[in-house]
């Protein structure tokens, strides 16, 4: 698949994504997502058939999600100053809760596009929606899971 077959709506992003291969860990960030992919933006694309296990999050949503994709298309060098290299990875045997949730996250951002040339929101973790953030979220490396709390013990 190129980018011009892509099809269904993509929502931009500004996500760090983790993502392993046979023999690697690599981590990038997310450009746009879709129900059925997602762009990420990386200088050493992998080649197209390449099978990866990625590691996200989304926005509003305090887990984190494990999916298998597959590399449909890579550019290294793009034709036009506007696109980035990277490469369109596409799930597959997808969880239909994480699915589902997907799906919800493009539907409810797909119509906040950005005007040509403007960049995607940025997001970051701990902030407002209407919070004005000028970095990119944290690394997922760097979120701890909260404490878990401990029951009380009852006395007999």
């Amino acid at each position: 698949m190129t980018p011009e077959k892509r099809n269904g709506a993509r929502a931009p992003i500004e996500i760090r994504v983790e993502y392993r291969t046979v023999g690697s860990f690599l981590s990038d960030w997310v450009v746009n997502i879709s129900r059925g992919g997602m762009f990420i933006n990386t200088e050493h694309p992998l080649n197209t058939g390449a099978h990866v296990r990625l590691v996200f999050s989304l926005p509003g949503m305090p887990f984190m999600f494990d999916v298998n994709a597959e590399v449909k298309w890579s550019q290294t060098e793009p034709s036009d100053r506007q696109e980035l290299p990277g490469m369109g990875v596409e799930f597959v045997e997808i969880d239909e809760r994480v699915q589902k949730r997907i799906e919800a996250y493009v539907k409810q951002h797909a119509e906040e596009t950005p005007a040509e040339g403007s960049e995607p929101p940025r997001i970051q973790v701990g902030v407002a929606p209407d919070e004005e953030v000028t970095q990119p979220r944290a690394k997922m490396s760097d979120i701890k899971p909260p404490p878990i709390p401990r029951q009380k013990k009852k006395n007999r």
